[in-house]
């Protein structure tokens, strides 16, 4: 037998609570169909990849290695158990997607290296991801929302050059 879901299990209490008063019997009631699964937009996942390849084909133009750009895993989905290991080991909601790891090139007033949060065009910056950017920015760092792969390109290139 399949899990219920919660509007499942809503409507079976609610029901058994009209059968308990005498307001219904138990044949009345018909089980609601299971919602179908919200497919989870991968838009940002494949910026961030083609930023990614973007980097490994361009980083020697920059005097940079390409290991200095790299991901963190943080938005992903992942089982309770998981989740309770990772938050342990320090995982914590609102770090951006990506850090490039080099001191920007004017060391009189640069940032420590460059964060970069990865949205769609319509995607949604969170409350954690805003106070996590601005801590990172009192600590010397600067912090960019890219909605775009040329905009993901052209903060790097900003950034370095």
């Amino acid at each position: 037998m399949s899990r219920l879901q919660s509007h499942q299990l809503a409507a079976l209490t609610a029901h058994d609570r009209l059968v308990a008063a005498g307001h219904a019997s138990a044949a009345d009631f018909v089980m609601p169909p299971p919602l179908a699964k919200k497919k989870r937009s991968r838009e940002e996942s494949i910026m961030q990849c083609a930023l990614l390849k973007w980097w490994a084909a361009n980083h020697a133009k920059f005097g940079v290695h390409e290991w200095l750009l790299f991901a963190i895993p943080n938005g992903m989905r992942k089982g309770a158990i998981t989740g309770a290991i990772l938050k342990r080991e320090g995982v914590r909601k609102g770090v951006p997607d990506l850090f490039l790891a080099v001191v920007g090139p004017d060391l009189r007033a640069s940032a420590m290296g460059l964060f970069l949060e990865l949205k769609t065009p319509t995607g949604i910056v969170s409350p954690e991801q805003k106070e996590y950017h601005a801590i990172l920015a009192d600590q010397g760092y600067k912090v960019v929302v890219c909605r775009t792969l040329a905009d993901g390109i052209n903060q790097i290139t900003l950034y370095l050059t």
